[in-house]
Order: structure tokens, then C-alpha cells, then sequence
């Protein structure tokens, strides 16, 4: 999703990085030893609400000859709702695609360059693994960005 339906949507993004698009936040940093009290996939981006009342969206600024978005959600996100976290983690993969991609997936991706990345997180309840994946031809960034949203103008 594109800034300005971000900005639509849940307000201004806090900036204050030293790039173009603002700060990225470290994931394991960010979310370890925190309670989520809410979670919202979609295609191209996920936002977390934490029970001190953050905000961060997980996504990808999309350009031409690329694409990112969440392939997979493996778990019950619903273990991740009300337990402080216990495990945040993120793995990435550009060598070989999981073995359980289907070759129709594999076919409508640019072939060029992929980038797999995991995020596993667990509470006592339960561990959830949310799985992006970029691919691009090469010249694009596939990753994924995490940062902090703020609803207050």
C-alpha cells in the first residue's frame, strides 16, 4: 500500500530516519517483551497494536519490476493477542524457496531475484510464522519495513 492510503488510513507515519521514507525499525527490538492486543493482515502489510497503545505497520513501498507482499500466515494469530511475546524473530532466505511453494506461485514471480523473510513470533500460546516474500529483477529492493504509525496529526 502506498503512503498516502497509509496516511488515509491511520494517520501520519512518525518520521525520523535518514532515508527518504522515514526510520525502520529493528523487529526483535521493537516487539520483544511486548503484549499485542491487535493484528490486521493484508496483502501488502500488517499492523500491530500493542497494549500500550503503538502502532506499527509491517510493509513494502512497491516499485516497478518488483513485487512484496505476505505469502503465508502459519499459525493462529491469535495466540499472539494478550501474552507478552517471548520469541521475535526475523530470518531471511535468498537461496531456495520453501518447499512447500507451489510451482504456479513460483511462475508468477520475476525469477531474477527473490528474498524470502520469516517473522516468527511465539507467547506462551503458541508460534506464529508470517511469511513475505520479494522478488524483483533484480535492481528493486524486496524487503520489508517495519515502523512505527501514529494516529495524532
Amino acid at each position: 500500500m502506498y503512503a498516502d492510503s497509509i496516511h488515509g488510513k491511520l494517520g501520519l507515519i512518525k518520521k525520523g530516519g535518514n532515508n527518504m521514507y522515514g526510520n525502520y525499525l529493528d523487529f526483535e527490538k521493537t516487539f520483544g517483551g511486548k503484549t499485542l492486543t491487535d493484528i490486521n493482515v493484508e496483502d501488502d502489510e500488517i499492523v500491530f497494536t500493542t497494549s500500550l497503545g503503538e502502532k506499527y505497520i509491517m510493509h513494502h513501498y512497491q516499485d516497478c519490476c518488483e513485487s512484496v507482499y505476505v505469502e503465508s500466515v502459519m499459525g493462529d494469530l491469535k495466540d499472539l493477542i494478550g501474552n507478552p511475546l517471548i520469541e521475535c524473530r526475523e530470518v531471511t532466505s535468498c537461496e531456495e524457496h520453501p518447499d512447500d511453494l507451489s510451482p504456479k506461485k513460483i511462475e508468477k514471480m520475476y525469477l531474477e531475484s527473490f528474498t524470502w523473510t520469516f517473522y516468527i513470533m511465539a507467547t506462551k500460546k503458541g508460534v506464529v510464522t508470517i511469511r513475505w516474500i520479494g522478488s524483483s529483477n533484480g535492481f528493486y529492493s524486496e524487503s520489508v519495513y517495519l515502523r512505527e504509525i501514529s494516529e495524532t496529526h
